[in-house]
């Protein structure tokens, strides 16, 4: 994953997306940086693009805008968090549910801090000795993995690979949904496996399996699992919208 760039935006948030000057200028500096792999357009898989909601700074410029969070809290005790990163947003959920827990206080409510601090995430314990996991799943879920082959344990069909060539397969959708909140296919193909990023057609051979799969798992109606299908073919032209751009010289 090669970023990132600061580029102004105008329009709307769901229309987002890397240009060909952003993807030109990445592949630029990473010839740079690792020139014996020689990055072309032809070996980009996907791209995305996000809006930063920065903390308005009057009289700074963009580049010199803090990209710090900013927590406040208004009259009526509506505690919001602004601005931030990705990178930090433990920290960020730190601070914000300190800040809750001094409100309370001063109303009588006895909370103690936070403690995201000292918790692991889900599958961080017990990551050695996963019996039937695949290093690829021991990697992706932790002590999760077994949960995963219990899965194609009950149905062998979900010991499938989604997409030939990758590791990925069909038990993590089944897992995505039951398991780890997945209600879309996007989420499935994008947040929770990868192949929304690995697969060189981004999973799309794979998509109307995962999504019947998601459908049995989430009682979904026909009608809504063609809109999640049609979705996520939105989400890959997005990712590809720069590559029907003009050229970059």
């Amino acid at each position: 994953m090669l970023g990132t760039t600061d580029t102004d935006f105008a329009g709307s948030p769901d229309e987002v997306f890397a240009s060909r000057g952003d993807v030109a200028y990445l592949l630029d500096a990473a010839r740079q940086t690792f020139p014996a792999a020689a990055l072309a357009e032809r070996d980009v898989v996907a791209s995305f693009s996000g809006l930063r909601p920065l903390v308005r700074q009057p009289g700074r410029s963009l580049e010199d805008t803090s990209r710090e969070e900013g927590i406040t809290v208004s009259e009526g005790g509506l505690v919001t968090v602004t601005g931030g990163k990705l990178t930090t947003h433990r920290r960020m959920g730190e601070e914000a549910i300190d800040r809750v827990a001094r409100l309370l206080e001063r109303q009588g409510v006895a909370v103690g801090p936070c403690a995201t601090r000292g918790r692991p995430f889900p599958g961080a314990r017990g990551l050695v000795g996963n019996p039937g996991a695949s290093s690829h799943l021991s990697d992706r879920y932790g002590s999760r993995a077994t949960q995963v082959v219990g899965l194609t344990v009950e149905d062998p069909s979900l010991g499938r690979p989604l997409v030939e060539g990758l590791p990925d397969i069909e038990a993590e959708v089944v897992f995505a949904a039951r398991c780890e909140d997945a209600r879309s296919l996007s989420d499935a193909f994008i947040r929770r496996t990868h192949l929304f990023w690995q697969a060189p057609r981004q999973g799309r051979e794979a998509a109307e399996r995962a999504a019947a799969l998601l459908a049995s798992e989430l009682g979904w109606s026909k009608q809504q699992e063609r809109a999640s299908l049609e979705a996520y073919e939105g989400e890959v032209a997005l990712s590809r919208r720069w590559l029907v751009e003009p050229p970059t010289f």
